[in-house]
């Protein structure tokens, strides 16, 4: 599967996963996306760890996309 032309050459998104507090940062590839709150500067945020634990956890899958759908 390929699309996103910001990659140079052939991107394999099934290896691909996109961080961002704004949806519309990967509208296109939902199945590829994982949404985030915005950070305003609090220190007891906890919402980089939780995406650090979640991408860990889907670290042996072959197919990232169907893993995050």
């Amino acid at each position: 599967m390929k699309d996103l032309s910001v990659f140079s050459g052939e991107a394999d998104l099934t290896k691909v996963l996109f961080v961002d507090n704004h949806i519309f940062s990967f509208a296109a590839n939902l199945k590829n996306g994982i949404p985030v709150v915005d950070f305003l500067g609090d220190r007891q945020d906890t919402e980089l760890l939780k995406v650090a634990n979640y991408v860990l956890a889907l670290a042996d899958e072959s197919n990232l996309m169907r893993a995050n759908e």
